[in-house]
């Protein structure tokens, strides 16, 4: 699956990717989707987070260029791509 494929996914089925350690801090458990675009105030996602029902990262609108930021690690910052290798610093178009 590419980034292109990533970036397809409904929100549930990107929840539904198995997770990654992280590739800085080594922790399980600790990553979590980013959401790219701008979801609506009655978004049933949103809804989801504020109960506290899934954790995500809204990432904004402008996505990066590849290798996407598929996670970010709560623990350390850190930004993973979909194969679970560390994103140093994310280039944009």
């Amino acid at each position: 699956m590419g980034d292109d494929d990533i970036l397809e996914l409904s929100d549930d089925e990107l929840l539904a990717l198995p997770r990654p350690p992280c590739p800085r801090c080594g922790r399980y458990g600790t990553v979590v989707p980013r959401i790219y675009g701008m979801p609506a105030s009655d978004d049933p996602l949103i809804q989801r987070v504020q109960r506290e029902e899934v954790d995500v990262e809204f990432a904004g609108c402008v996505i990066p260029l590849e290798p996407v930021p598929v996670w970010r690690c709560r623990h350390c910052d850190a930004l993973v791509a979909q194969d679970g290798a560390l994103i140093e610093q994310p280039e944009f178009d």
